[in-house]
């Protein structure tokens, strides 16, 4: 199994027990992954600029929606294409 589906899985699970509403569930499993995705890129990318590798990426508002709502596509298309939240 892949760690990404798990980790999905196991997000919308927790979830699923508080609340049964599927769409919720999977909404809330989406943003969750979504956040942590970004922390993780802001994260790569403060390192890589101060070690010079790369010029500042993140430097304004609009480029976080941007990437935000990129990842929110991909993560939205990826788990319910194939249903895979079931």
């Amino acid at each position: 199994m892949n760690p990404l589906d798990y980790f999905f899985y196991r997000v919308y699970k927790s979830k699923h027990r508080r609340n049964p509403d599927e769409m919720d569930c999977f909404v809330y499993s989406v943003l969750v992954m979504m956040a942590i995705t970004f922390f993780n890129l802001l994260t790569l990318s403060i390192f890589l600029q101060r070690k010079a590798v790369i010029p500042d990426l993140i430097n304004s508002k609009t480029t976080v929606v941007v990437i935000n709502f990129l990842i929110l596509i991909f993560y939205s298309w990826y788990f319910y294409s194939n249903r895979r939240y079931r």
